[in-house]
């Protein structure tokens, strides 16, 4: 089995680790006793937070060091509400499984440090950091920590920025995966590849107080430009493709994106923004992309997958009922009721989408109905 084919098929047989990021913390202990507590002295009054996905190191082609990656520069102000010093110990928890072995401080804390290209700095002060595999819950993860020291009353501007792989693994479109439909080949149509991105922001609830503003933006043009161009791998030869065709089908399919923030603003330089007053965290930012595998975005990814879909002796109705999925998928109603329980167990389904199946595709399908008619 070729390389990438062995990387996909692991990936389709495990879960896969979540790289999601978290704003900074107040921490106490050391080592594996390290947990999340809380000051009364110290409030966080803003949080300002960007994130950028983009490309990773290496061409992508289903293996860990292909995976892309995702760039935050996060800034904070914090102030002593004391009249007295203060010292308090900070953390960073990363929350990310990407190394292996994931908890073990066997890495040195300078190669992390290069890995996640994190730096802790304030006022060109860069601060030097301890690592942590994890707290004392297990929850948290990839923890970096280092301690400040306030004075009475003062303010202080801290900047934390780092990169982590983007998460990535073979995933569903289901809702739940115990539904059976009318015909066994939808489930094919709810296989994806996913990747995703996000930020944890339940350690801001540490600090004294609400957050007075918060806020965040999240460039996706770069990142989704480059996801519409790109094959299921960048690194393959024609056996690897082939290989990787019969298990996907379309070559460069369509992505959808999902997130758990709603109501975001999105402007001409193609960032997502939101913003906060007097925030109490609560649910955390997650962005999912799902590279959905049987959805093609023009004739010529439509055509192979009508070829495949063809072998498994598609007749009139199963063409009318892809055709009628692509449909919904785009937002029309077809009323076609073989297909109303597959629908309803899709999260795409009535969700905004980024980008649509082209009417030619429509087209090209209603063709091979017509042709199925008058050879029958």
């Amino acid at each position: 089995m070729p390389k990438i084919i062995a990387i996909f098929a692991f990936l389709a047989t495990t879960l896969f680790a979540k790289s999601v990021c978290a704003n900074v913390g107040v921490f106490a202990g050391y080592g594996h006793t390290i947990e999340l507590t809380e000051t009364k002295d110290v409030a966080m009054i803003s949080e300002e937070v960007t994130i950028i996905p983009g490309r990773g190191r290496f061409l992508f082609d289903g293996t860990i060091p292909g995976m892309n990656r995702v760039e935050y520069v996060c800034q904070f102000k914090l102030r002593n509400l004391s009249n007295e010093k203060v010292s308090i110990q900070v953390g960073f928890p990363l929350n990310s499984q990407f190394f292996s072995p994931p908890y073990s401080n066997t890495r040195e804390t300078s190669d992390l440090i290069v890995e996640y290209d994190f730096i802790a700095q304030e006022k060109g002060k860069i601060y030097n950091v301890e690592y942590f595999p994890t707290d004392r819950s297990e929850r948290l993860k990839n923890i970096f920590s280092w301690t400040i020291e306030f004075e009475a009353n003062e303010e202080k501007d801290l900047v934390v920025t780092y990169s982590l792989p983007i998460s990535m693994g073979l995933s569903s479109t289901a809702i739940s995966n115990d539904l059976s439909y009318q015909k066994d080949w939808y489930k094919q149509l709810e296989m994806a590849f996913l990747e995703l991105f996000g930020y944890v922001t339940e350690t801001g609830k540490s600090w004294s107080g609400v957050i007075e503003k918060a806020e965040f933006e999240v460039y996706i043009q770069g990142f989704e430009d480059y996801l519409n161009n790109r094959p299921l791998s960048e690194k393959v030869d024609d056996e690897g493709k082939d290989n990787l065709m019969q298990m996907f089908k379309v070559w460069n399919p369509l992505f959808w994106r999902q997130t758990t923030w709603n109501d975001w603003s999105e402007d001409e330089q193609g960032f997502l923004r939101k913003t906060y007053e007097n925030y109490e965290p609560e649910t955390n930012l997650e962005f999912n992309y799902y590279i959905l595998s049987f959805f093609p975005k023009n004739i010529a990814e439509a055509t192979l997958l009508l070829k495949n879909l063809a072998k498994n002796n598609f007749q009139k109705d199963d063409y009318e009922d892809l055709r009628d999925i692509f449909r919904e998928y785009n937002g029309e109603t077809t009323g076609n009721q073989r297909i109303q329980e597959f629908l309803k167990n899709q999260k795409w389904y009535q969700e905004e989408k980024q980008h649509k199946i082209p009417d030619e595709v429509i087209e090209l399908i209603n063709e091979y109905i017509d042709n199925y008619e008058r050879q029958n």
